[in-house]
């Protein structure tokens, strides 16, 4: 799509005051920046949708026009991001405004922080982010293998569930009040002995932390289990996938698997061959 917009004019016209970067609990990035011609400064936020819709107290229209943003209006925003999310694409939202002259003379504002309130609603981006190819094939390799796979990740709970089913993790028609689909937020405020209780019915976990990620880990080593993961848990884990390619869990459960036999029928050999020798020595 072709926007027209040229990029290095608008670096000449304007200086970034301030960035604030995105981070799994706020889930959204904003940045400060003035306008060298007029002096204005302007605030622009982007990040989670329903993070950024909740910021808005106004949006644009087709033509334009600065309108505020009803309740019915918020109410068909929630229902366009839930639809972005039940096709698995994973939903942004813009939004700006300009920073009033009293806002402009705030210490505050000039020296560490971007205000996120009464902001103009720019609109959302839905993004594609497909299941890496053999994917889903690696998925059921190792529940056949007997794994029990769980999918944690901060996507909100729709577009998780979307992205869970078309991998084979959850079956289409699981719902949250099954236990099988959990909030991060939601998990961590369950007792420990909740956790552990409810983390063997778990297969999703929406909207989670890093933290929520090493939770559920202990939990599940708490339980006896033997825990695979990727970087993000390599502290927690039995085995650490480098690559963070899930396929690679199904080759290495093939291949460990193959060793392990090999080493028990060797072993059984030998005992046999060994104790044989040595009843006939005897």
């Amino acid at each position: 799509m072709e926007l027209n917009v040229d990029m290095d004019q608008i670096e000449r016209n304007f200086n970034i005051l301030h960035v604030e970067a995105f981070n799994s609990e706020k889930k959204k990035s904003g940045v400060l920046i003035k306008n060298i011609t007029d002096g204005t400064i302007h605030a622009n936020w982007k990040g989670a949708a329903e993070m950024i819709s909740r910021m808005c107290s106004h949006y644009y229209d087709l033509e334009g026009n600065i309108k505020p943003l009803e309740h019915s209006d918020k109410e068909e925003c929630d229902r366009i991001i839930e639809g972005m999310a039940a096709s698995s694409l994973r939903c942004i939202a813009f939004a700006h405004k300009q920073v009033p002259k009293a806002e402009q003379e705030d210490h505050e504002l000039m020296h560490g922080s971007v205000r996120d309130n009464s902001f103009i609603l720019l609109g959302f981006v839905g993004l594609k982010d497909p299941c890496r190819p053999g994917i889903k094939k690696a998925v059921e390799d190792c529940q056949n293998a007997g794994m029990n796979i769980k999918k944690i990740t901060g996507d909100n709970v729709f577009t998780a569930k979307a992205i869970a089913t078309e991998c084979g993790i959850l079956h289409p028609n699981q719902e949250v009040d099954e236990g099988a689909v959990i909030k991060g937020e939601e998990f961590r405020n369950l007792t420990y002995e909740e956790q552990v209780e409810r983390i063997e019915k778990i297969r999703l976990m929406a909207r989670s932390s890093p933290f929520d990620k090493l939770l559920m880990v202990q939990c599940l080593r708490k339980k006896g289990h033997v825990v695979v993961g990727t970087e993000v848990t390599k502290e927690s884990s039995d085995i650490v996938i480098l690559d963070a390619n899930f396929a690679s869990v199904a080759t290495v459960l093939k291949w460990g698997r193959c060793f392990y036999i090999n080493i028990q029928k060797f072993i059984q050999f030998q005992l046999t061959a060994n104790v044989a020798a040595l009843m006939i020595n005897l």
